[in-house]
């Protein structure tokens, strides 16, 4: 019960912390579940080699090295959406 109610006053709070500077919180995410987790890719022989290699190094699968690979990149981006929907300040929760 405490749990929920923590979490409930931390939403309160970015809301009206949101609604202080001007701002209107993000957009929910899109449910996943338009969304198989399959994504089909060519790529060129060269990049496989390089990322099969990258791979092999980290000690982890193709796939799970792309995985990694994109969510570094997802993860860059969307901080820079998120930075710059708060006008610089960075969303934390």
């Amino acid at each position: 019960h405490e749990a929920y109610e923590l979490a409930v006053d931390a939403l309160e709070t970015t809301e009206k912390w949101f609604a202080e500077h001007g701002k209107s919180l993000p957009a929910p995410a899109v449910e996943e579940t338009e969304f198989s987790g399959r994504v089909t890719l060519r790529v060129a022989k060269s990049l496989h080699r390089i990322l099969a290699e990258a791979a092999t190094l980290e000690g982890v699968s193709l796939n799970q090295h792309i995985v990694n690979a994109l969510s570094f990149g997802a993860g860059v981006l969307q901080g820079k959406k998120s930075t710059k929907a708060t006008g610089g300040v960075r969303n934390s929760v």
